[in-house]
């Protein structure tokens, strides 16, 4: 008797340690794909607002070029830009002043207002210097109350701040460019979120479901220049039911066997 129920010992003790080890490797099976795919993402959504959809840089850059020469040309520059569909508004900045707003007839009644009247965003890309891109956002002084996604530009001369280009896409636009609905095709949940300089609270800006835990989802971070994080998880859990029954499985054999070599 003391032999087998020594015999048993052992082989209950196999089968835990081989379930619990392969256990941990399903889960950093899983975990190192998450990773793959974070990294794709991110650097997706970083060369999208940085470059694709940033429509503010170039005219920045065209800014520089008048040096400051009215606003004839910037009404001339962002004809085309206004056409399209996705962008809701364009505002052109001469040091902390409002000089342009585009369309005029919705938002020509804000020219001359100073920088201090809008979201801070304005006054950050002023302090840093770079692009700024913030939202979902609706701002107050919007008399049409549209969500967009703002493009800051600041207008830099030789290190010195000249003024900047705001640009406003539409925000179903924006998300639908990240194409993170792709991820939910590949069995994840996701949020992406970022860090409110202001305040430093947590803003969601798009995400499977907002009651879902996030703890322990794989997190990438990149900055805009606010801090960016998108969170993704498999949807039916980093170990899921399949691969549960699949280890009760293994471990019922691999007992089986044991028991039957002991036996023998």
């Amino acid at each position: 008797m003391l032999l087998a129920a020594g015999a048993l010992a052992l082989i209950l003790a196999a089968v835990i340690g081989s379930g619990a080890l392969l256990h941990n490797e399903m889960v950093r099976i899983r975990r190192n794909a998450a990773e793959n795919i974070l990294f794709y993402y991110t650097e997706k959504i970083m060369l999208q607002l940085n470059g694709t959809m940033n429509d503010a840089d170039a005219l920045a850059q065209a800014a520089l070029v008048t040096g400051g020469g009215g606003t004839d040309w910037f009404s001339r520059a962002v004809a085309p830009l206004l056409a399209r569909e996705e962008v809701r508004y364009v505002w052109l900045f001469d040091g902390d002043t409002l000089a342009c707003a585009l369309p005029a007839e919705g938002y020509g009644g804000l020219v001359g207002r100073d920088l201090q009247g809008f979201s801070y965003a304005f006054t950050l890309s002023k302090v840093v210097k770079e692009l700024i891109v913030e939202g979902p956002v609706t701002l107050d002084c919007d008399p049409a109350r549209q969500e967009v996604f703002l493009f800051l530009q600041p207008i830099v001369e030789g290190g010195a701040y000249r003024g900047q280009v705001a640009v406003a896409l539409d925000r179903g636009y924006v998300l639908g460019q990240l194409s993170l609905t792709e991820l939910s095709a590949q069995g994840y949940d996701y949020e992406l979120w970022r860090v409110e300089p202001q305040n430093g609270a947590k803003e969601v800006i798009v995400t499977t479901d907002p009651s879902e835990d996030f703890s322990q989802a794989e997190k990438s971070t990149f900055y805009l220049p606010s801090q960016w994080n998108l969170s993704i998880q498999p949807a039916d859990g980093w170990f899921s039911p399949a691969q549960k029954a699949g280890l009760a499985l293994a471990c019922t054999l691999f007992a089986c066997l044991l028991l039957a070599l002991a036996c023998l």
